[in-house]
């Protein structure tokens, strides 16, 4: 009696039986109304395959495979059809962004532009607050943000320590952590490159309905809102987080450091030649046909070849995120199964009708607001678009509306500035001991609103233009 009691008190065992205990408890529910028992058994998966995924019991890039796997013996897929929904283009596109941003930490070029940003800030600190800023969201527009996020925080922490800003409650440091990890946040929502949550939402919209976005679409819709979205959270962290400092200290060392650089290194070069071409071929598919997992899995290519190797998957390999990789592949397969198994149809015309009859500005307000409270139950953006995603692609088609504007809508508005403990930039940065989350959730109110109001005002105007809406 008392070792099972002791097992229950365990945390571990409780993340791991939990569940076990959802799906079954799902399971034995009496089959609702309009409701197959095969997609009861589809929805008890997911529900089960998420509390894991936020519980992480073992590693994600275990579990993800595993749930997707349990898909065949519970009679949802056939084999072939659960690795097709896993291992789609998204999944391809994730993976190689990953490796295109780690070249870029290898080739040297992170060390040198947060160097030059402290040097262009001339030792103010609102000025070196929003080059952070912006930085971090412009970068995160075409490379994975952790990575982003990797480079930049070293040098804000040494800034910090410098300046004897070290201490939880300094509004300064505060920012300046918070700063980063919204702008990687915010710059996810720009281009199919920012964030695994659009590719995710691409390969959706393409499986259920067979439209297609390009790079350069999604980019002429959520590149303006990222970009105005970074003077609103410069300015609510002057709003809410004033710097208690009026001049930065010690900043003759980050010169030494740029002195001792030199001149842009071969593998540097070789990196911004390769990245721009990536970025060309991008922004044009359209007109090319060249998918982007494809261009981003050949660029890959190109910076490991022999007399380049900026990328070198004998050494880098170790620095792959394949957490966030299978979380893509995981979401993917997660949005297959509800929607193939009638579960989204059966949702939406149970809990959904009222959205469809909504105005449209207020539909796609609703929407966002949905979308930037999922993060806090769901632990990422690729997790939140597998869930919701379906749903809404229903409500679209209740509405009579394009559903690439509401896809958009739902993948956009996830990038939202309120980090909450699920989101994995949050764990990164609340590391220092600086941060307190009343204060995360205060600067990045103010944000939200002007993201809502922004991505609604982006979705009517240009992806109206795009036939989208």
């Amino acid at each position: 009696m008392t070792t099972l009691t002791s097992l229950f008190r365990n945390r571990q065992f409780l993340n791991t039986i939990l569940p076990i205990v959802l799906f079954l408890f799902i399971t034995c529910l009496p089959t609702p109304e309009g409701l197959s028992p095969v997609g009861q058994r589809a929805f008890a998966l997911v529900a089960a395959g998420i509390l894991a995924f936020s519980l992480q019991p073992v590693d994600i890039a275990i579990s993800v495979p595993l749930f997707v796997l349990l898909s065949v013996p519970a009679g949802i897929f056939k084999m072939g059809e659960a690795m097709s929904s896993f291992m789609g283009p998204a999944f391809i596109f994730v993976f190689a962004m990953v490796c295109l941003a780690i070249a870029f930490e290898k080739s040297g070029l992170t060390r040198r532009i947060a160097l030059q940003l402290v040097a262009r800030s001339k030792g103010s600190p609102r000025r070196l607050l929003f080059l952070f800023i912006a930085t971090a969201t412009l970068c995160s527009t075409v490379l994975a943000d952790i990575p982003v996020l990797v480079m930049l925080l070293p040098i804000c922490l040494e800034i910090i320590n410098k300046s004897g800003c070290h201490i939880r409650g300094s509004h300064f440091a505060q920012s300046m952590l918070l700063g980063i990890g919204s702008g990687c946040v915010l710059g996810g929502m720009a281009t199919p490159a920012g964030s695994a949550a659009n590719p995710t939402s691409i390969q959706i919209l393409e499986q259920a309905t067979g439209i297609h976005i390009s790079f350069m679409e999604w980019a002429m819709v959520g590149m303006p809102v990222a970009l105005l979205l970074i003077p609103v959270l410069w300015l609510s962290f002057q709003l809410f987080l004033p710097p208690e400092i009026k001049h930065l200290e010690g900043l003759d060392h980050f010169k030494d450091d740029m002195a001792k650089l030199g001149p842009m290194s071969r593998k540097e070069k070789y990196f911004i030649l390769v990245f721009v071409l990536t970025l060309l071929l991008w922004f044009t598919d359209r007109f090319h046909g060249i998918s982007t997992p494809i261009i981003s899995m050949a660029s890959v290519v190109v910076l490991s070849l022999p007399g380049i190797e900026v990328f070198n998957w004998k050494r880098d390999s170790k620095d792959v995120n394949w957490d966030a990789i299978m979380l893509v592949g995981g979401a993917t397969s997660f949005g297959a199964m509800l929607t193939s198994t009638g579960v989204i149809s059966w949702f939406a015309s149970e809990f959904l009708v009222g959205f469809s009859t909504l105005p449209l500005p207020l539909l796609l307000a609703s929407i966002c607001l949905v979308m930037i409270l999922s993060q806090f139950p769901i632990p990422a953006g690729a997790g939140a678009v597998a869930t919701l995603a379906p749903a809404f692609l229903a409500v679209a088609e209740m509405a009579g509306l394009n559903p690439a504007g509401i896809i958009m809508t739902v993948a956009i508005s996830q990038a939202a500035p309120i980090l909450s403990p699920a989101v994995c930039f949050y764990p990164i940065i609340n590391s220092t001991g600086i941060l307190n989350i009343r204060d995360v959730w205060k600067a990045g109110s103010l944000v939200v609103v002007f993201e809502i109001i922004f991505i609604v005002c982006s979705i009517m105007t240009t992806a109206r233009l795009f036939g989208f809406i």
